[in-house]
């Protein structure tokens, strides 16, 4: 996560991590190993810049934001830098959410209004021809998604700003 150049950290896609669960996990790790550093506080007048307002860039700014909260000390700035207006704007797919990560970043999600579509309730795999389709007798594990939820990253990421914006 910690690049080659001491003090930049890469979060996100641009990590290899697109998968949502893994974005979270790793924006908030990256933000873990930034907090564990000691003396990188530069005469910037930003602390930190968080490039792409997506899933991994704000859950880093998020878990900033609640470290600063559970630490004190000096107040820390931070920018999220996002190409579209707002965020979630150039999020236009659905994806599955597994819930893991989150519930440690935001422990009362659900509570707070995360928009979640619905609970993945069954899993089936089909084999498909041009005239039927066959189903699969067993769901491959990877393929198992009972008890992840289908979102919308439009919907997620302007929930996850406001999260930031609230902390």
């Amino acid at each position: 996560f910690e690049s080659n150049v001491p003090g930049l950290f890469i979060a996100g896609e641009l990590g290899g991590m697109g998968l949502i669960r893994n974005a979270i996990e790793q924006g908030r790790q990256a933000v873990n190993s930034i907090a564990a550093l000691d003396g990188l506080r530069s005469s910037n007048q930003l602390d930190l810049v968080i490039v792409g307002g997506g899933p991994a860039g704000l859950s880093a700014a998020l878990r900033l934001a609640q470290l600063q909260t559970q630490k004190g000390g000096e107040p820390i700035s931070i920018a999220v830098i996002e190409k579209a207006r707002e965020a979630g704007a150039h999020q236009l797919s659905g994806a599955l959410l597994d819930p893991s990560t989150l519930k440690e970043l935001i422990p009362d999600f659900q509570a707070k209004g995360a928009p979640l579509a619905c609970e993945v309730q069954q899993d089936n795999i089909y084999y498909l021809t041009p005239k039927k389709k066959l189903r699969l007798p067993i769901t491959p594990p990877p393929f198992q998604n009972h008890g992840n939820y289908i979102i919308s990253l439009n919907q997620f990421a302007k929930w996850l700003a406001a999260q930031v914006e609230a902390e």
